[in-house]
């Protein structure tokens, strides 16, 4: 029996150290992230270099790219590692007609995935006066949108299938823009949080609306 003790401590321990790995690289992130913003919104996009933010961070450029693949990308928040792969357990959820089997209570699970580790509570306020007045960000950030909107269309293609609505999936694509649009609202006007969190409000204000 005290080999296998030895084993489960064993299995802990690495389990723990993975845990502490994994937070340790989303603080860094993170911290990258949030120099970027800081550093472009004290400045410009074209004044900061990528030197300029490991340099905030205490980090080489090396470790940067581990991260980012550009300085866009930091300020964005779009990290090398931060979407969700295509065939992960929410996306198979939804395509298959769950985990409910209510469209946008189901859409805002995906969407809760795109949004996790996306930016720190309170940067979308930052975020958007960056995005108002640095026209590659928005460029970037567009085309980051479009990418979403057509992997969510085929997700919905998908689920029509399994669970049929009648519903356009374009019709369908544009509730989750609304979704998107609505919560990154929220959250910026509370100056706290992240949009995930106000996914349950968009809902049930575009439910809302959809009665009115």
């Amino acid at each position: 029996m005290q080999w296998l003790q030895v084993c489960r401590d064993c299995n802990n321990f690495w389990v723990t150290q993975g845990g502490l790995r994994e937070r340790k690289k989303a603080e860094r992130r993170e911290a990258l992230g949030h120099a970027a913003r800081t550093l472009v919104a004290q400045e410009s996009l074209d004044g900061v270099t990528v030197e300029a933010i490991c340099a905030r961070v205490g980090v080489s450029p090396r470790t940067f790219f581990n991260y980012y693949e550009t300085k866009e990308d930091a300020v964005l928040g779009l990290g090398v590692d931060s979407a969700p792969p295509e065939d992960s357990e929410a996306r198979r959820a939804f395509a298959a007609g769950g985990p409910t089997g209510d469209l946008l209570t189901d859409a805002a699970t995906v969407l809760a995935e795109s949004f996790e580790g996306w930016l720190p509570p309170g940067e979308m306020e930052c975020l958007v006066g960056l995005l108002s007045r640095e026209p590659r960000l928005l460029a970037r950030h567009v085309g980051w949108m479009e990418r979403g909107r057509e992997s969510m269309q085929r997700l919905v293609v998908e689920r029509e299938q399994v669970l049929p609505t009648g519903t356009h999936p374009v019709v369908t694509v544009s509730l989750v823009g609304v979704l998107i649009r609505i919560s990154g609202e929220l959250c910026r006007e509370s100056g706290s949080g992240s949009p995930t969190q106000f996914l349950p409000e968009a809902v049930r204000q575009v439910r809302a609306a959809a009665r009115a």
